[in-house]
């Protein structure tokens, strides 16, 4: 599975394609179990792609469920299975979907939201976490976002 030159003859596996619907869907936790299912028997650089959607995802799982800590980790090990990497890969902006995140994160201050969790105490003061529908998703090429989007919206166990 890789990227033609003409994005229009690009041919995912199905369950990649729900997941990314569930990205858009704002279903993290569906969209990493979908993707995890492409996954597991890939290798080299593919297997890091997927991975690195797949701990995207969970990074906003764990936001999304109140643990910063483990939004930061999972972040930070996306950002690393993505290093070196094109910014477009198999229909996928993840170049872009990196600096959205990025800047996400830096918003709502992420480490300082890991530093008083780790402390035992409250986000006061800190920025408060816009809707769940204003939060980062990935850019899809055009003929990708029209197979996704044929696909039946999903709602997510936490949204």
């Amino acid at each position: 599975m890789t990227l033609s030159r003409n994005p229009d003859q690009l041919v995912l596996p199905p369950s990649l394609e729900a997941g990314l619907r569930c990205m858009l869907d704002g279903a993290w936790f569906e969209a990493h179990e979908l993707i995890e299912e492409v996954w597991r028997p890939t290798e080299g650089e593919q297997r890091r792609f997927l991975q690195g959607l797949i701990q995207a995802a969970v990074s906003l799982v764990h936001l999304q469920r109140g643990n910063p800590r483990g939004a930061l980790g999972q972040w930070t090990k996306a950002q690393g299975k993505w290093r070196g990497m094109e910014p477009w890969r198999d229909g996928v902006g993840i170049g872009p979907w990196q600096e959205a995140l990025g800047a996400f994160f830096a918003q709502i201050r992420i480490e300082d939201r890991v530093a008083r969790y780790r402390a035992g105490e409250s986000d006061e003061g800190l920025p408060v976490l816009p809707p769940l529908q204003g939060w980062p998703r990935p850019p899809l090429t055009e003929a990708l976002a029209r197979r996704v989007d044929a696909i039946p919206r999903v709602v997510g166990k936490d949204g």
